[in-house]
C-alpha cells in the first residue's frame, strides 16, 4: 500500500511538470538501508523522453512531492545518477502495524479480481519419492502467491499436478526399483516403504503397473506431508494417468487434428508450435506411437481452461525453463484468452555446493529441515529469496 501511494506521489507531481510519462512508474523496495525504504529511477526514465539532465528532473519532482507536506517521509533525496530515495517516518510505519493489528485478516484486501477465478498449480513433484528441499521453495511460494490473489477478491483454486501416466519414463524407472532391477529414486524413505509393499509388488508383473502402484503409495504420503506439516490446503489434486484414462489426451491430440495444426515427419507426429511464437515444432506423439510429456501436459491445461479460469499461474522448476515457449504457444492454439503466466522456482544450492539428484537418490527431505528448524523458520527463509534467486 506504501508503494502504491509512492507511485501515486510520483505520476501526479511528474504530471504537473512533463507532458508524457513512461507507461509503468518503478517503485522499488531500496536495497540498502543509506537508499532509504524505497527508491524510484523515474526521472533516468523521464531523460530518455525528454533529454534533460536526470538530476535536474529528479530535484523537480523531488520539490513537487514535498510541496505537499506529507506526514509519511522522514526525509526524501536525490542521488546519483537520477534517483530518488525516500526514508519513512518511524511515526507513519507504527501507524501502519497498528492498522495491522486494528483490521487483523482483513488488512489489505482489495477487490482487484472482481471474484474472478485464478488457477495456481505448485509444487507437483513427480510421485518418485517425498519431497525434498528443492521443492521446498515452490511449495511456499505458491500458497503466498495464492493467498495474496484472494486477498485482492480472486477466487483462487491450488492445484498440484501428479505425473503419474505409466507410459511415463519415471514411472517405468520406478517400476524397475520395485521389482528389484533397478535402484533409481532409492533413498533411505523409499527402501523403507519397498519393504512394507514387498508382498503386493511381488504380484505385479509389468514395470508400469509396479510403478504406477508405488507411485500412489508415494503420493499418499506426499499429500499427508503437505497437509499435516507443511500446513498447505490445496483445492484439487490432478492426475496425468486420470487424462489419459478419461480420453482427454486423444480427444486434444483430435483438436489439433482438426484444426491443421498437426504433421507427419519421420514417423512421428509434430504440432506446429513455431507458427505460434515457438522457435520449433514440438512432437506429440513419437515414431514408437507413444506420446511425449507435451501431449499429455497440453491435455491438462486445456482441462483448466475448460473449468472456466480466467487466470492460469504454473509454478516449474528451474528444469523446465526451455518448456515455456511452447506451452504459451500451445495455449494460444488451445484458444485461450486469459491470462497466462510461467513462474520459474531456481534450484536450491547447498553449501557445500552439492547437487542434489533425486533420480540418484541424492536428496535432501524437506519433513528433514522442518524437523530441524520448524516449520515458520523454514517458511520465512525461504520467502525471504526471490524465487529467481539461487
Amino acid at each position: 500500500m506504501t508503494k502504491k501511494k509512492i507511485e501515486n506521489l510520483l505520476k501526479k507531481s511528474s504530471k504537473i511538470l512533463f507532458k508524457k510519462l513512461p507507461q509503468k512508474i518503478r517503485v522499488e523496495y531500496s536495497p540498502k538501508k543509506e537508499y532509504g525504504d524505497y527508491s524510484t529511477n523515474l526521472p533516468l526514465e523521464l531523460a530518455k523522453e525528454i533529454k534533460q539532465d536526470p538530476l535536474k528532473i529528479a530535484q523537480n519532482i523531488l520539490s513537487q512531492i514535498l510541496k505537499q507536506k506529507l506526514n509519511m517521509f522522514e526525509k526524501a533525496e536525490v542521488k546519483k545518477p537520477g534517483f530518488i530515495n525516500f526514508f519513512l517516518k518511524e511515526s507513519y510505519l507504527q501507524k501502519q502495524v497498528r492498522e495491522i493489528i486494528k483490521k487483523e485478516e482483513n488488512f489489505g484486501k482489495l477487490n482487484l479480481g472482481k471474484g474472478g477465478k485464478a488457477n495456481v498449480e505448485f509444487i507437483s513433484a513427480n510421485p518418485t519419492g517425498l519431497l525434498h528441499i528443492g521443492n521446498g521453495r515452490g511449495a511456499f511460494f505458491g500458497d503466498t502467491l495464492a493467498t495474496i490473489l484472494e486477498t485482492v477478491g480472486y477466487k483462487v483454486t491450488r492445484e498440484y499436478y501428479i505425473n503419474d501416466a505409466k507410459v511415463s519414463i519415471q514411472i517405468q524407472e520406478l517400476g524397475k526399483t520395485a521389482l528389484g532391477k533397478g535402484t533409481a529414486y532409492l533413498t533411505p524413505s523409499l527402501k523403507s516403504l519397498l519393504q512394507k509393499l514387498r508382498p503386493h509388488l511381488k504380484t505385479l508383473k509389468g514395470e508400469s503397473e509396479a510403478g504406477y502402484f508405488l507411485a500412489q503409495n508415494i503420493q499418499a504420503n506426499i499429500q499427508n506431508f503437505i497437509k499435516e506439516k507443511l500446513k498447505i490446503n490445496f483445492d484439487r489434486w490432478s492426475s496425468e494417468q486420470n487424462l489419459y484414462r478419461e480420453d482427454k489426451v486423444k480427444k486434444v491430440f483430435d483438436y489439433f487434428s482438426k484444426k491443421n495444426l498437426l504433421y507427419k515427419k519421420e514417423g512421428a507426429w509434430w504440432l506446429k508450435t513455431s507458427e505460434f511464437g515457438d522457435t520449433k515444432d514440438e512432437v506429440l506423439i513419437r515414431k514408437t506411437g507413444e506420446p511425449t510429456y507435451f501431449l499429455s501436459d497440453i491435455a491438462y491445461h486445456q482441462d483448466k481452461i475448460q473449468r472456466g479460469y480466467g487466470k492460469i499461474i504454473d509454478i516449474w522448476g528451474a528444469d523446465h525453463q526451455g518448456h515455456i515457449k511452447r506451452m504459451q504457444a500451445a495455449m494460444e492454439m488451445l484458444g485461450y484468452k486469459g491470462g497466462f503466466v510461467v513462474l520459474i522456482s531456481q534450484m536450491v544450492r547447498l553449501k557445500s555446493g552439492k547437487k542434489l539428484s533425486k533420480r540418484k537418490g541424492e536428496i535432501i527431505e524437506l519433513n528433514d529441515l522442518i524437523k530441524e528448524v520448524g516449520l515458520d523458520v523454514s517458511r520465512f527463509f525461504y520467502l525471504s529469496k526471490s524465487l529467481s534467486s539461487q
